[in-house]
């Protein structure tokens, strides 16, 4: 079955080098279960194909950390020589799939490649105790150190929740993000929006036709999708993107933009900002909500504006795609990614310390992922939202609510495969339980929050989020 599934679109893989094919992710992925499993005698040199594919190709990071992990995890797990060019080798490419991780927050072979660095690092420590390099012995120390420790935390998270923490020697599909199907999309679009039929199809086809794409009865062509999505204020594309761009400098901008969000580097974010600005074109909806919305959280953190100025600068960046009107009416709502954190923000400008009604419209659209069983398509904002309003409960003094919550998020992160936030759901977890238990908190409880916020702080590190860190080591300073 895996041959027939292989074959339906790569027919000629047997006869063909890896690097003269074009392959998408799960295409690569296929093919590297096929070779490991029907072709063992070249799987190794196999591997080392796909990984000189993955490298030399277009991938952003996000893509790459689905599939080179396991790759490098399969290779080195087949590799039979010994010898230490062999163990440097295997060890550069551990190396590079955990930097991979590290920036994309992912978790996809996480604990195997640790575990393959870690017998890698012993093994080239052991060598260099033999031949006497001790200088070579201390070089490696701490990274051998830095290395069960990330392991041990993964360990952890994981069994607070229950879950394995091996991702599984299977084949792994891949979910594309935000998925929606386009009769759903138009049809909930238009009514939010309150555009007709007759104006949506304007200049495109007639309305009996859009009456049977709604239904599900049509194969539109992508550039009536295009075009149709554009007139309700969507990306063309069925997938999520933060922004409408074809260039890769565009989207490597949005990445760094993120990263230095998470870090509150706002002199950083300012200039990353105006570099993507120039990138985009602004008559694009979508791109003017994105940069007016990194605007606001820029003015708010850096204390340009009160809360009530970034309140409307990002009711604003939301309007650039839907008014706020339409979606307090709407009954059944399609929101984009962009517009989740255009409201997710207003409610954190519209005041964190109760329910307000911007977390009751972003918590009907996590009750509505539930209901359709759609919880992985959309889990960063799931998780997002989840762990926002936990604060606020945590705020409220609703602790158990707000455990409730942090362990959805958590769970539904680390089952899909994704550590960012897991460690804020640790902490207000842990934080939550110790308030319930604070008249009578004893040694043990203290304890247990000691070695939590310990945890957060190794989990901060491996997402190279300063801020976090160092939030997580003045909560510990009282416990010693």
């Amino acid at each position: 079955m895996l041959e027939r599934a292989v074959k339906l679109t790569v027919p000629d893989i047997d006869e063909r080098r890896i690097c003269d094919l074009q392959l998408d992710l799960q295409e690569l992925n296929l093919v590297l279960e096929y070779e490991k499993y029907y072709h063992p005698e070249r799987f190794i040199e196999r591997c080392e194909e796909i990984l000189q594919y993955i490298e030399h190709s277009a991938m952003d990071e996000r893509s790459m950390a689905k599939i080179y992990p396991k790759v490098v995890w399969y290779l080195g797990s087949a590799l039979q020589r010994i010898g230490e060019e062999t163990y440097s080798q295997i060890l550069k490419l551990t190396n590079q799939a955990v930097e991979i991780l590290r920036n994309t927050q992912k978790n996809h072979y996480l604990w195997e490649v640790l575990s393959l660095r870690e017998t890698i690092l012993e093994n080239l420590i052991d060598y260099h105790k033999e031949s006497g390099a001790e200088k070579r012995v201390e070089a490696l120390m701490p990274m051998y150190r830095e290395n069960r420790e990330w392991k041990d935390a993964i360990q952890a998270v994981y069994d607070m929740v229950g879950y394995s923490f091996r991702t599984g020697d299977y084949s792994y599909l891949y979910m594309q993000q935000e998925m929606h199907d386009i009769k759903d999309v138009m049809r909930s679009r238009r009514d939010m929006l309150g555009i007709s039929r007759e104006k949506l199809n304007a200049g495109t086809f007639d309305k009996k036709t859009l009456i049977r794409l709604e239904a599900g009865q049509g194969k539109p062509r992508m550039t009536t999708v295009k075009t149709l999505f554009a007139r309700l204020n969507l990306s063309g594309e069925l997938q999520r993107t933060d922004v409408v761009a074809n260039t890769k400098e565009a989207r490597d901008l949005v990445e760094k933009l993120v990263r230095e969000a998470n870090n509150f580097e706002l002199e950083k974010e300012r200039e990353t900002l105006a570099q993507l600005e120039q990138c985009l074109d602004m008559r694009i909806p979508l791109n003017r909500q994105f940069v007016k919305t990194q605007q606001a959280i820029i003015l708010h953190g850096g204390r340009k504006c009160n809360r009530e100025k970034a309140f409307a600068v990002m009711k604003e960046a939301l309007e650039c795609t839907i008014p706020l009107e339409k979606i307090r009416k709407s009954k059944k709502r399609y929101l984009t990614g962009g517009e989740i954190t255009c409201l997710y923000n207003m409610a954190i400008y519209a005041g964190n310390t109760e329910i307000n009604e911007f977390h009751e419209i972003l918590l009907e659209q996590c009750e509505e992922y539930e209901k359709e069983g759609i919880i992985g398509a959309h889990i960063g904002k799931y998780a997002w939202i989840l762990t926002s309003v936990a604060r606020v409960y945590s705020n409220m003094g609703e602790h158990e609510e707000a455990m409730k919550l942090s362990e959805k998020a958590m769970q539904a992160s680390l089952e899909c495969g994704r550590l960012a936030l897991v460690e804020q759901n640790v902490d207000c977890i842990s934080w939550n339980r110790m308030q319930l238990q604070k008249k009578g908190t004893s040694e043990k409880e203290r304890c247990s929050r000691r070695k939590e916020l310990e945890l957060c702080i190794v989990l901060s590190k491996f997402g190279r989020n300063v801020y976090r860190e160092k939030k997580y080591v003045n909560k510990l300073t009282p416990f010693g």
